[in-house]
């Protein structure tokens, strides 16, 4: 899989969060939403929803090319990075984790950011 994330360098005891659409372009690149969370001990988190990644709306369908406006994802594809900028593996050795149900994903944040 290819980790739709962009690490940012931060200064270190430094936090933040960024949330970027990116519209449909195309066949090239569909819609999706990502939030890129950058917490103080240097690792990041990226959550991305959207057509053409691994996650569903609030129907528990997959996500065509469009997000309606009043749509929500049930699941979301998730990668970690490290403070160095790599990408942490998952359990199988994949470094990006789909069809994250949210009761998983908080509990996946309060780990990257507690480690």
């Amino acid at each position: 899989m290819t980790p739709m994330v962009t690490h940012i360098a931060l200064p270190v005891n430094c936090g933040s969060i960024r949330i970027k659409h990116t519209p449909v372009q195309g066949r090239i690149v569909p819609e999706h939403n990502q939030i890129v969370i950058a917490f103080p001990n240097g690792y990041g988190i990226s959550i991305v929803y959207g057509a053409q990644v691994y996650s569903s709306n609030s129907h528990g369908s997959r996500f065509e090319k469009e997000i309606p406006e009043n749509e929500a994802a049930s699941t979301v594809e998730i990668a970690i990075t490290a403070p160095d900028g790599q990408f942490v593996p998952f359990k199988d050795g994949e470094t990006v984790k789909g069809f994250v149900p949210l009761t998983e994903l908080l509990t996946i944040i309060n780990w990257v950011s507690t480690r």
